[in-house]
């Protein structure tokens, strides 16, 4: 039996929207942030990060908490729609800039090689000192915590 669907909620799809705006701002700041309040707050992604994902769990839990898991056919098809979006955009991503790389960025192909072939795989998180690595700042010592 479907279960019928609830009202979307813009307010907090929006609040989402510009907390994955401030994700990719940041990505294009320069690190450690430099001086300037706009370059501190964008320097500051990991906090975007982690409001996405508490927003996100919320979203989900609004959208699914009527439905009903009572069999593993169904949990399957309930994970393997979450991963599949999360992964087809990922890798739908990665061939765009994997693309631009190749075309006007040749000697960053080169010299990053190792780190694109990890994050093909998904596994540029787990080594330490990989150019490319995903950085917390103030927790894997490669920035200076603030004081």
């Amino acid at each position: 039996m479907k279960t019928q669907r609830r009202p979307p909620l813009d307010h907090i799809s929006g609040m989402r929207a510009l907390l994955s705006g401030w994700i990719v701002l940041g990505h294009y700041c320069s690190f450690p942030p430099q001086e300037g309040v706009f370059t501190l707050l964008l320097g500051r992604g990991y906090v975007a990060v982690q409001g996405f994902i508490i927003l996100s769990g919320f979203i989900t839990h609004y959208a699914y908490h009527d439905a009903r898991y009572d069999a593993w056919p169904a949990v399957l098809r309930f994970y393997a729609k979450r991963f599949g979006a999360i992964l087809g955009s990922y890798y739908l991503f990665y061939a765009l800039t994997a693309a631009w790389r190749v075309c006007f960025d040749w000697d960053g192909v080169v010299a990053h090689a190792d780190s694109m072939l990890l994050s093909l795989v998904l596994c540029q998180a787990w080594l330490t000192g990989v150019p490319g690595r995903v950085s917390v700042p103030g927790v894997d010592g490669n920035y200076p915590r603030s004081s």
